[in-house]
């Protein structure tokens, strides 16, 4: 399913066909995509070794979860799953500010 979204420098909306990759830093990479009517660029996010790590552990963990037969097996992985996205969105803000306070 792909989403509608409103480009911040036309005002056009369209559909995200691909989400590119860019590096910023040595280190850190920027998720983004282009508006096919201007060129701007959008960004999404960007991540860095600790985020890709914990991104990694999310993918993990969903697939865990698919896989746990009993109920308190998947209660845990839950837990453990929400615990991990709530790191993923403070590593998410800490690199923004990391990337968008040096420019």
């Amino acid at each position: 399913m792909k989403t509608n979204v409103t480009c911040s420098h036309c005002q056009h909306e369209y559909k995200i066909n691909e989400i590119k990759t860019k590096r910023v830093t040595e280190d850190i990479e920027e998720h983004y995509f282009v508006c096919p009517e201007c060129g701007g660029e959008q960004n999404c996010f960007y991540v860095d070794k600790v985020v890709r790590k914990l991104m990694q552990h999310q993918k993990n963990l969903r697939f865990r979860l698919q896989k746990a037969t009993s109920v308190k097996r998947k209660q845990k992985v839950w837990d453990e799953l929400q615990e991990t996205n709530e790191k993923v969105a403070v590593e998410l803000d800490r690199v923004r500010k990391e990337v968008e306070g040096a420019k």
